[in-house]
């Protein structure tokens, strides 16, 4: 099985995780732009508070029965 940084150790996966890695990740934001990362992160946040307030609606319904 080929080692990925997923299924290696952590001395390992140490070693996966080099400069050229961390330039290639900075290039792909700088060239994709940072309103898509700007529009995943509110979209994640929408997330979390649409589970939290239909969790809040179900407990108040169950506590009526």
């Amino acid at each position: 099985m080929k080692k990925t940084i997923f299924n290696a150790s952590l001395e390992e996966s140490m070693n996966f995780v080099k400069d050229d890695y961390i330039k290639t990740s900075l290039d792909d934001i700088n060239q994709k732009g940072v309103k898509k990362k700007v529009l995943g992160f509110f979209t994640v946040l929408l997330l979390i508070s649409f589970n939290s307030a239909m969790g809040d609606i179900i407990n108040d319904f169950v506590l009526f029965f």
